[in-house]
C-alpha cells in the first residue's frame, strides 16, 4: 500500500549531486532583462 511507503531520507550528497547535474531554470538573457527592468522601474520581486 502506498500509505505504507516511507520516503528515503536526503543526504548532502543527495544535495550536492543534484547541484552538479542541475541546468538552469532561467537564461543569462532573461536575467539581464529582469535587471534592466528593475533598474528603470525600481521594483524587486516580492
Amino acid at each position: 500500500k502506498s500509505e505504507e511507503l516511507c520516503e528515503p531520507p536526503v543526504t548532502m550528497s543527495d544535495m550536492e549531486g543534484a547541484l552538479v547535474t542541475q541546468k538552469p531554470t532561467v537564461g543569462e538573457k532573461d536575467l539581464l532583462l529582469q535587471k534592466k527592468f528593475t533598474e528603470e522601474f525600481g521594483q524587486e520581486g516580492s
